[in-house]
C-alpha cells in the first residue's frame, strides 16, 4: 500500500536520478568519445573489405575462438557494426531475421584506451570579475540567445544548419559560436568533417549557482 500511495513521488525521484546520471555520466562520456566512433568504424570497414568477416570477429574477440552458436554467413543478409564505449572487451551480438548486429568495443580498432572525462566538477569557486563581465557580454546579444536555444533543442547540430535556420552567413554564425565557446557555454566537436555543437550543461549549472542570491556578490579578483 505504501508503494502504491507514494508511487508518483518515487517515480519523480527515479526520473530525476536517471536524468542526473544521464547528464553527469553517460551523456558526458558519449560526447567525449563521439569523435572516435567514426575512426573505429572506418578502420573496421577497411579490415572487413581486406580480410573478411571472420578476421574482424577474431579481432573483436581479442583472439578468442568464434562461438559455435555464431550464425553462419549464409544465414545472414545484413551485417552492421556499432562502435561503443559501454561494452565488455568482446561485443554484444544481436541476430535475427537475417540481420547480424554487433555492438563492439571501439578501443579494439583504435589501438589505445580512452580515458573517461572527469565526472567531478567544482561549482563552488566564485567567478572572477572578468568571467562575470564576459558571461554578461556573451548573453547580451539576442542572436546568441537564439543560437543557444537552437542547440538546446537539437544537440549535435551543425554550424551550417544553424546558419540556414537563423538566416546568417557563415562568418557571422562562426563569430557568435566562438564567443559562446570562449565563455564555455557550448562545446564543439568534429563529426564526418563537420563541426557540431552541444550545450555545456555543467557550465550553465555553475552560473545558475553563481547568480543565486548572495553567491553572486562573492566575486574574486
Amino acid at each position: 500500500m505504501a508503494f502504491a500511495e507514494n508511487w508518483p513521488a518515487w517515480h519523480r525521484q527515479l526520473a530525476d536520478l536517471w536524468s542526473a546520471y544521464y547528464e553527469e555520466y553517460f551523456f558526458k562520456i558519449a560526447r567525449h568519445v563521439a569523435p572516435f566512433w567514426e575512426q573505429a568504424n572506418d578502420k573496421l570497414a577497411r579490415d572487413l573489405n581486406a580480410k573478411g568477416l571472420n578476421e574482424v570477429l577474431r579481432r573483436l574477440l581479442k583472439g578468442k575462438t568464434i562461438p559455435e552458436q555464431f550464425p553462419e554467413n549464409k544465414q545472414t543478409e545484413v551485417v552492421r557494426f556499432f562502435p561503443s564505449y559501454f561494452v565488455s572487451p568482446k561485443f554484444i551480438l544481436i541476430w535475427g531475421w537475417g540481420e547480424l548486429n554487433h555492438v563492439y568495443d571501439l578501443t579494439a580498432y583504435l589501438g589505445r584506451p580512452l580515458p573517461a572525462p572527469s565526472t567531478s566538477e567544482n561549482n563552488d569557486t566564485p567567478a572572477t570579475l572578468d568571467e562575470i563581465s564576459f558571461f554578461g557580454k556573451a548573453l547580451s546579444e539576442p542572436m546568441r540567445i537564439r543560437i543557444l536555444s537552437l542547440i538546446a533543442r537539437k544537440e549535435g547540430i551543425k554550424a551550417q544548419e544553424m546558419a540556414e535556420k537563423l538566416d546568417l552567413n557563415p562568418a557571422t554564425i562562426s563569430r557568435h559560436l566562438n564567443i559562446l565557446k570562449n565563455c564555455k557555454l557550448i562545446t564543439e566537436t568534429k563529426q564526418k568533417g563537420h563541426n557540431i555543437y552541444f550545450i555545456n550543461h555543467s557550465e550553465f549549472r555553475r552560473w545558475a549557482k553563481q547568480l543565486e542570491g548572495e553567491q553572486f556578490l562573492k566575486v574574486s579578483d
